[in-house]
Protein backbone atom coordinates (compact mmCIF):
# COMPACT_ATOMS: atom_id res chain seq x y z
CA UNK A 1 0.00 0.00 0.00
CA UNK A 2 3.22 2.61 0.97
CA UNK A 3 4.38 1.75 -2.75
CA UNK A 4 1.22 2.85 -4.17
CA UNK A 5 1.45 6.07 -2.41
CA UNK A 6 4.74 6.89 -3.07
CA UNK A 7 4.11 5.85 -6.76
CA UNK A 8 0.94 8.26 -6.98
CA UNK A 9 3.26 11.25 -5.70
CA UNK A 10 5.65 10.81 -8.12
CA UNK A 11 3.23 10.36 -11.15
CA UNK A 12 1.61 13.86 -9.86
CA UNK A 13 4.85 15.52 -9.73
CA UNK A 14 5.98 14.26 -13.20
CA UNK A 15 2.46 15.58 -14.47
CA UNK A 16 3.30 18.94 -12.71
CA UNK A 17 6.50 18.97 -14.20
CA UNK A 18 4.99 18.22 -17.64
CA UNK A 19 3.12 21.17 -17.19
CA UNK A 20 6.27 23.72 -16.37
CA UNK A 21 8.11 25.15 -19.63
CA UNK A 22 11.89 24.76 -19.84
CA UNK A 23 13.43 27.39 -17.51
CA UNK A 24 10.25 28.41 -15.58
CA UNK A 25 10.32 28.74 -11.56
CA UNK A 26 8.33 27.56 -9.15
CA UNK A 27 6.20 29.00 -6.08
CA UNK A 28 5.51 26.83 -3.33
CA UNK A 29 3.05 28.76 -0.85
CA UNK A 30 3.01 26.53 2.57
CA UNK A 31 0.78 29.02 4.16
CA UNK A 32 -1.98 28.81 1.22
CA UNK A 33 -0.79 25.09 0.35
CA UNK A 34 -0.42 25.74 -3.39
CA UNK A 35 1.70 25.78 -6.34
CA UNK A 36 2.67 27.89 -9.37
CA UNK A 37 5.94 27.96 -11.83
CA UNK A 38 6.22 31.01 -13.81
CA UNK A 39 9.12 32.28 -15.94
CA UNK A 40 11.78 34.08 -15.58
CA UNK A 41 10.71 37.67 -17.05
CA UNK A 42 7.80 37.89 -14.29
CA UNK A 43 9.33 39.03 -10.59
CA UNK A 44 7.61 37.43 -7.69
CA UNK A 45 6.24 39.28 -5.05
CA UNK A 46 5.22 37.74 -1.63
CA UNK A 47 2.03 40.42 -1.24
CA UNK A 48 0.67 43.36 -2.65
CA UNK A 49 3.21 45.77 -0.42
CA UNK A 50 6.13 46.19 -3.40
CA UNK A 51 5.63 48.72 -5.98
CA UNK A 52 3.82 48.31 -9.24
CA UNK A 53 4.39 50.64 -12.23
CA UNK A 54 0.82 50.60 -13.36
CA UNK A 55 -1.63 53.88 -11.58
CA UNK A 56 -4.12 51.02 -10.91
CA UNK A 57 -1.74 48.17 -9.06
CA UNK A 58 -1.88 44.45 -10.61
CA UNK A 59 -1.85 43.07 -6.92
CA UNK A 60 -3.88 44.38 -4.27
CA UNK A 61 -4.57 43.81 -0.28
CA UNK A 62 -5.85 40.34 -0.94
CA UNK A 63 -3.28 39.38 -2.63
CA UNK A 64 -1.00 36.34 -1.26
CA UNK A 65 1.18 35.95 -4.43
CA UNK A 66 2.19 38.59 -7.54
CA UNK A 67 3.47 37.29 -10.12
CA UNK A 68 4.41 40.76 -12.12
CA UNK A 69 5.45 41.12 -15.55
CA UNK A 70 9.13 42.46 -15.39
CA UNK A 71 10.29 42.35 -18.97
CA UNK A 72 11.01 44.70 -21.62
CA UNK A 73 9.67 43.73 -24.62
CA UNK A 74 6.48 45.87 -24.53
CA UNK A 75 8.90 49.17 -23.82
CA UNK A 76 7.05 52.19 -25.47
CA UNK A 77 3.92 50.79 -25.98
CA UNK A 78 0.46 51.50 -23.43
CA UNK A 79 1.81 48.41 -21.14
CA UNK A 80 1.55 49.94 -17.71
CA UNK A 81 1.96 46.74 -15.25
CA UNK A 82 0.60 42.92 -16.21
CA UNK A 83 0.63 39.68 -14.39
CA UNK A 84 -0.89 37.40 -11.79
CA UNK A 85 -2.38 37.71 -8.44
CA UNK A 86 -3.19 34.79 -6.31
CA UNK A 87 -5.83 36.32 -4.06
CA UNK A 88 -7.90 34.98 -1.12
CA UNK A 89 -11.18 36.80 -1.51
CA UNK A 90 -12.03 37.34 2.69
CA UNK A 91 -15.53 38.38 1.89
CA UNK A 92 -16.62 34.87 0.63
CA UNK A 93 -16.95 32.64 2.82
CA UNK A 94 -19.18 30.12 0.98
CA UNK A 95 -19.01 28.62 -2.50
CA UNK A 96 -22.05 30.42 -3.51
CA UNK A 97 -20.50 33.78 -2.15
CA UNK A 98 -17.05 33.10 -3.76
CA UNK A 99 -18.86 32.16 -7.46
CA UNK A 100 -19.86 35.68 -7.51
CA UNK A 101 -17.48 37.50 -9.88
CA UNK A 102 -18.26 41.55 -10.56
CA UNK A 103 -17.91 40.81 -14.59
CA UNK A 104 -20.22 43.59 -15.54
CA UNK A 105 -22.43 42.11 -18.85
CA UNK A 106 -19.95 39.32 -19.40
CA UNK A 107 -21.05 35.82 -18.14
CA UNK A 108 -19.26 33.85 -15.30
CA UNK A 109 -18.11 30.66 -16.96
CA UNK A 110 -16.49 27.53 -15.04
CA UNK A 111 -13.11 25.71 -16.09
CA UNK A 112 -11.46 22.62 -14.60
CA UNK A 113 -7.74 23.43 -14.12
CA UNK A 114 -5.43 20.68 -13.41
CA UNK A 115 -8.86 19.25 -11.24
CA UNK A 116 -9.43 22.36 -9.91
CA UNK A 117 -13.11 23.48 -10.61
CA UNK A 118 -13.00 27.58 -11.62
CA UNK A 119 -15.61 29.70 -12.41
CA UNK A 120 -14.54 32.59 -14.00
CA UNK A 121 -15.11 36.01 -15.69
CA UNK A 122 -13.63 39.07 -17.40
CA UNK A 123 -13.38 42.18 -14.58
CA UNK A 124 -11.77 45.41 -15.00
CA UNK A 125 -11.56 48.87 -14.13
CA UNK A 126 -10.48 52.19 -14.85
CA UNK A 127 -8.91 55.39 -13.03
CA UNK A 128 -6.80 58.50 -13.59
CA UNK A 129 -6.39 57.56 -17.67
CA UNK A 130 -5.48 53.84 -16.90
CA UNK A 131 -7.56 50.96 -17.67
CA UNK A 132 -6.97 47.26 -15.92
CA UNK A 133 -8.82 43.92 -17.33
CA UNK A 134 -8.72 40.07 -17.20
CA UNK A 135 -10.05 37.22 -16.62
CA UNK A 136 -10.78 35.74 -12.51
CA UNK A 137 -10.21 32.49 -11.38
CA UNK A 138 -12.00 31.60 -8.33
CA UNK A 139 -12.23 27.97 -6.57
CA UNK A 140 -13.70 27.68 -3.08
CA UNK A 141 -11.23 24.96 -1.24
CA UNK A 142 -11.49 24.24 2.97
CA UNK A 143 -13.30 27.45 3.78
CA UNK A 144 -11.09 29.70 1.34
CA UNK A 145 -12.33 31.45 -1.72
CA UNK A 146 -9.06 31.41 -4.07
CA UNK A 147 -8.54 33.98 -6.38
CA UNK A 148 -6.10 33.59 -9.76
CA UNK A 149 -6.53 37.40 -11.34
CA UNK A 150 -5.01 37.88 -14.85
CA UNK A 151 -4.76 41.47 -14.91
CA UNK A 152 -2.92 43.76 -17.71
CA UNK A 153 -3.22 47.62 -17.09
CA UNK A 154 -2.79 49.87 -19.71
CA UNK A 155 -2.56 53.90 -20.39
CA UNK A 156 -5.33 55.01 -22.16
CA UNK A 157 -5.30 58.70 -22.00
CA UNK A 158 -5.21 60.69 -25.21
CA UNK A 159 -1.87 60.98 -27.29
CA UNK A 160 -0.85 62.64 -30.12
CA UNK A 161 0.10 61.06 -33.65
CA UNK A 162 3.49 61.89 -33.47
CA UNK A 163 4.18 57.79 -33.35
CA UNK A 164 5.83 58.10 -29.89
CA UNK A 165 3.31 55.31 -28.66
CA UNK A 166 3.50 51.78 -30.20
CA UNK A 167 0.50 50.06 -30.39
CA UNK A 168 0.06 47.47 -27.91
CA UNK A 169 -1.18 43.85 -28.55
CA UNK A 170 -2.15 42.13 -25.55
CA UNK A 171 -2.45 38.77 -27.30
CA UNK A 172 0.80 36.98 -26.77
CA UNK A 173 1.13 38.62 -22.90
CA UNK A 174 -2.62 36.79 -22.43
CA UNK A 175 -1.09 33.71 -23.68
CA UNK A 176 1.61 33.71 -21.16
CA UNK A 177 -0.68 34.51 -18.47
CA UNK A 178 -2.90 31.39 -19.52
CA UNK A 179 0.22 29.25 -19.19
CA UNK A 180 0.97 30.53 -15.93
CA UNK A 181 -2.00 30.08 -14.63
CA UNK A 182 -2.24 26.45 -15.95
CA UNK A 183 0.38 25.86 -13.56
CA UNK A 184 -1.50 26.24 -10.31
CA UNK A 185 -2.21 23.55 -7.99
CA UNK A 186 -3.20 22.69 -4.96
CA UNK A 187 -0.11 21.02 -2.76
CA UNK A 188 0.00 19.19 0.44
CA UNK A 189 2.53 20.35 3.29
CA UNK A 190 5.25 18.13 1.95
CA UNK A 191 4.96 20.27 -1.57
CA UNK A 192 2.85 17.25 -3.40
CA UNK A 193 0.27 17.88 -6.05
CA UNK A 194 -3.58 17.07 -4.20
CA UNK A 195 -6.16 15.94 -6.12
CA UNK A 196 -9.41 17.27 -5.98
Amino acid sequence: MLLFFVVLAAVRARSFAANVPAGWRTYRSHDHGFMVAYPKDFKFHPNSTEAQLSVIPICDEGTVACFEYSGSEYEGTRLEAAGIAVNIVSGARTEKECNKIDTGQFPIKREIINGIDFHYGETGGAAAGSVIGGPAYRTFRNGVCFELALRVATDNTPHDDTGLVVQFDSTKLEVKLRKILHTFRFVDSAGRAKSK
